[in-house]
């Protein structure tokens, strides 16, 4: 079982992945587009580099294709 404390401040540590987390926490759920923006990067082969790094902290919603903080994040 992962420690979920260690990823968690492991995602806290790099300010792209920081951004895409208070972003997700503040609106909850949003589409790759918009995470773009949030995240303030131009590159989409980078965000989706960071997306999978969190991997278990955020997930994307297979009917929507939306992204959101999964139930093991929100429970910390």
């Amino acid at each position: 079982m992962k420690n979920w404390d260690d990823e968690i401040l492991r995602a806290l540590a790099h300010p792209v992945r920081r951004r895409i987390i208070e972003s997700l926490r503040e609106k909850n759920v949003l589409s790759f587009n918009e995470l773009l923006a949030y995240s303030e990067i131009v590159n989409h082969g980078k965000l989706g580099f960071h997306l999978r790094t969190l991997k278990g902290l955020v997930e994307r919603e297979p009917s929507t294709s939306k992204y959101r903080l999964t139930d093991s994040w929100q429970a910390n």
